[in-house]
């Protein structure tokens, strides 16, 4: 993060305390973030069931702490060293994941997922908005 200003942003976050978990809505530096491919300003985020398990400690779902609570969510990429994630590119991700559709069934997508193409299938009800680049789009 050489060169850049180190900003905080207000978090539901899930730390590890004495017999369990405890969460809070904090004030979170940036700094404290994980190092990654690619940073996204996030613009709008939900909070799901895995993230109600993490913040009430239900189930052992948090792999790491501390851990921000809200999985879901869409904003644009500031940063990547991502070849397939480039500034500006307005993004969405639904349990975490992002992915491309290969084929789709009544119930079920199978996604795509980079870097290594791994292919995986997901509930249909689970993917909440799906987007295409605009060279993608069919020719009305």
């Amino acid at each position: 993060m050489a060169g850049r200003i180190v900003s905080t942003f207000k978090a539901i976050v899930v730390e590890k305390a004495d017999g369990g978990t405890k969460a809070a809505l904090t004030q979170f530096d940036e700094a404290n973030l994980m190092d990654g491919d690619v940073t996204v300003r996030v613009e709008y985020s939900t909070v799901n069931y895995k993230d109600g398990l993490a913040i009430t400690g239900k189930a052992p779902v948090v792999r790491r702490f501390p851990m921000i609570a809200g999985i879901d969510g869409a904003g644009t990429v500031e940063a990547s060293s991502h070849p397939d994630f480039k500034p500006g590119d307005k993004v969405v991700t639904s349990g975490g994941l992002c992915g491309v559709v290969m084929s789709a069934k009544d119930e079920t997508l199978i996604l795509r997922l980079p870097p290594d193409n791994i292919k995986l299938e997901v509930v249909r009800s689970s993917v909440v908005t799906l987007t295409t680049n605009e060279e993608e789009k069919p020719k009305s």
